[in-house]
């Protein structure tokens, strides 16, 4: 697994056929070429040239699909055409535009995205990726999958083996998630056997580590059970939650969020918004 650095970046691949460009500011873009063209997953956060990159590494045309509208996700979008985005967030994003302003300038307007949804297939020649709904982190989060590669490539819907955030504008009620994910669970048990690809891939640390995280189908699994026990009222040992210095959500009032964690999650939740 030979990495190399490219415009603040760091660039290999975590399996045959898989480009991962890790950012320095802790964002992951996925580029997959086909035969006929490439796809990316995801246009990160970095302050490099993430286009100079992609060139680099294939001269296929490139379509990019962004698995929710965070800047942290989308902000070199406007570097690529197409660019796609599940309606929902196109409509969140719309509407931050309209009241609140971007919030990540730079990202491009919410019109330019065009739609995907749960089943769709886009096919690249040879290659073939299906998307997958999983709403709850935002309205409109969506996986890819990968059955050539048994990759699933998950953006922050069940979080990266860091923290899951669902304290966000917009993320769903805790009720709402569960069933998305319930729903989610029966169809990942289709497919078997899966490398999950997260949308911050270093939050899970190294392998061999004593504090390695790998996303997995238990994930999912534990995620459920931290929501039900919060739904639930039962006692649980909770700390406050603050953004960092610098962010682009608004800071919050004393307990507006907490952390909850229960086997290797780690969720910040609203209990208003349970």
């Amino acid at each position: 697994m030979e990495k190399r650095q490219m415009e603040q970046c760091t660039i290999w691949q975590p399996i045959d056929g898989i480009w991962l460009i890790q950012d320095e500011r802790g964002s992951s873009s996925y580029l997959i070429p086909g035969r006929d063209k490439a796809l990316l997953i995801d246009a990160g956060y970095g302050r490099g040239d993430l286009k100079k990159i992609v060139d680099s590494l294939t001269s296929l045309p490139v379509i990019l699909v962004t698995t929710h509208n965070h800047g942290d996700h989308c902000l070199h979008a406007g570097q690529f055409s197409p660019r796609f985005m599940h309606p929902n967030d196109i409509a969140v994003q719309k509407e931050m535009e309209d009241t609140t302003g971007n919030r990540w300038p730079g990202i491009p307007s919410a019109d330019t995205f065009q739609p995907i949804r749960g089943g769709d297939v886009i096919d690249i020649g040879g290659l073939s990726f299906e998307v997958i709904e999983a709403f709850g982190h935002t309205p409109g989060s969506v996986m890819f999958l990968d059955r050539t590669h048994r990759a699933l490539f998950t953006g922050d819907a069940i979080s990266s083996g860091g923290q899951l955030w669902m304290q966000v504008p917009y993320a769903l009620p805790l009720h709402k998630y569960v069933e998305n994910l319930e729903v989610l669970c029966r169809r990942l048990d289709q497919e078997g056997e899966l490398t999950y690809l997260g949308g911050h891939y270093m939050q899970a640390g190294e392998p061999g580590s004593p504090n390695y995280n790998p996303v997995t189908r238990r994930t999912i699994d534990d995620i459920i059970a931290l929501c039900r026990d919060i739904m639930a009222g039962k006692p649980l040992e909770m700390t406050p939650f603050q953004y960092g210095v610098g962010s682009a959500f608004e800071p919050l009032k004393e307990g507006e969020a907490m952390i909850a964690k229960r086997g290797g999650v780690t969720m910040v939740f609203r209990p208003d918004n349970v």
